[in-house]
């Protein structure tokens, strides 16, 4: 349809029977659904947060042209109150105007605070979880929620933390995404395979997270992913497939993307813009592009993965 709306009313008194409303209001938005098969053009942000007005300046950098966003956690600085979860839709909004795909991977911050156990609520998936599968055109990509970056036993946590069961279940999701590849990513129509996951797998030695990311990592690799998009370091950095790690061979491109920058000018003015990567798809190859808040080019990547 190309469109949708949104109807909604005050609810005044929900009694029982005959509860009250107000008036009924309504708004229209168009909608461009990503059934591109290439030149297809993506913004990543992540790590800004809470911060507002610069990651939704340089998310604009496609202009029209942006297919989707991406949104790659701690976009809220913790979830400890609704105006730090209002800083995604103020950002989706301003960026997209609710007219293209965003795609959602929660980051550690997000897990913080009493709105955390809500946080699915705010961020449509397909599925009620915060790790998923999705398709836009001819990209097939899966999201995946790495947690905290400290160990569940962490005192900052309180006693309320349990991710090492929860990365334990998403071992199982990507062995059923494996069990399903013919509906997944070895779909005819499939060109690109992405992983998208806030914390880089490979960062922490610990054997607390390395026993799950390692059968992580297996099973990306066995997937075919092409390039897996990351945060979580605030900075900007491109690591090649064929990397040795602790966890194994990396058989995919990592691309960190996003930070906030700070800079004072001899002149005295201050510079504070959010770093985010532009990444398209075309040919058989990945162009990214780290960018800052006035567009400008910071670096540049070509990925082959034709190679």
């Amino acid at each position: 349809a190309k469109e949708y709306t949104i109807r909604f009313a005050r609810c005044i008194d929900r009694k029982p029977y005959f509860a009250e409303s107000g008036e009924t209001f309504e708004k229209t938005y168009s909608f461009k659904p990503m059934n591109k098969k290439d030149d297809i053009n993506i913004y990543m942000i992540c790590d800004s947060h809470s911060r507002t007005v610069e990651p939704a300046q340089s998310g604009k950098y496609f202009g029209d042209e942006l297919d989707a966003l991406v949104l790659n956690g701690d976009i809220p600085n913790h979830s400890g109150g609704i105006d730090h979860l209002l800083s995604v839709y103020y950002i989706t909004s301003k960026i997209t105007e609710g007219r293209v795909p965003v795609i959602y991977a929660r980051g550690n911050h997000d897990t913080r605070g009493r709105m955390a156990i809500d946080f699915a609520d705010y961020v449509a998936t397909d599925n009620g979880n915060l790790y998923y599968t999705f398709r836009i055109g001819s990209i097939w990509g899966v999201v995946l929620d790495c947690g905290e970056d400290k160990n569940d036993d962490h005192p900052e946590y309180g006693g309320m933390a349990n991710f090492d069961a929860y990365r334990a279940a998403q071992t199982r999701f990507l062995k059923n995404i494996i069990k399903n590849k013919e509906n997944e990513y070895a779909a005819d129509d499939v060109k690109y395979k992405i992983a998208i996951c806030h914390v880089r797998m490979d960062l922490y030695k610990d054997e607390y997270f390395t026993r799950h990311y390692k059968e992580w990592l297996n099973a990306l690799n066995e997937i075919g992913v092409d390039v897996m998009l990351n945060g979580h370091e605030h900075r900007k950095n491109y690591l090649p497939a064929g990397r040795e790690t602790e966890l194994g061979t990396i058989g995919y491109h990592t691309v960190l993307g996003g930070a906030f920058d700070r800079r004072d000018l001899p002149d005295g003015t201050k510079i504070r813009n959010m770093n985010g990567t532009a990444i398209t798809f075309s040919n058989n190859k990945i162009n990214v592009v780290f960018t800052d808040g006035t567009y400008e080019k910071l670096e540049e990547h070509i990925i082959d993965i034709d190679k």
